[in-house]
């Protein structure tokens, strides 16, 4: 089924985090993924269009592995003053339901 704006906001409108708190440490998490970017800021003013194609070119697995295996379940736990086996968790239930699904890369989803 094509996605349209319309439909990309419908599929955007699933199970969230919930608090404020929440959505405090997932703008911390996306602002802050702790890896260098490849390019410096000066080179990213001189590009006027970047295509992403979402088949790992720009970002693989090891990056993705990175993230929501590493950083996410250590700003969570950080966040919440939990251990990182709690976060880990807590989290692993949440990535698990939407893996798969268009909600799994529906940055709204995730910021909320």
């Amino acid at each position: 089924m094509p996605m349209t704006a319309g439909s990309h906001a419908a599929s955007c409108a699933v199970d969230s985090f919930g608090t404020g708190a929440d959505n405090a440490a997932m703008n911390q998490i996306i602002a802050d993924p702790e890896v260098p970017p490849a390019l410096s800021e000066q080179a990213w003013r001189g590009i006027d269009t970047v295509l992403l194609d979402m088949d790992g070119t720009l970002l693989d697995l090891a990056y993705d592995n990175h993230f929501w295996n590493r950083h996410v379940p250590r700003v969570y736990a950080r966040s919440r003053a939990i251990s990182l086996v709690q976060a880990q968790e807590q989290l692993r239930p949440r990535f698990r339901a939407h893996e798969g699904t268009l909600a799994w890369y529906c940055i709204e989803h995730w910021s909320r």
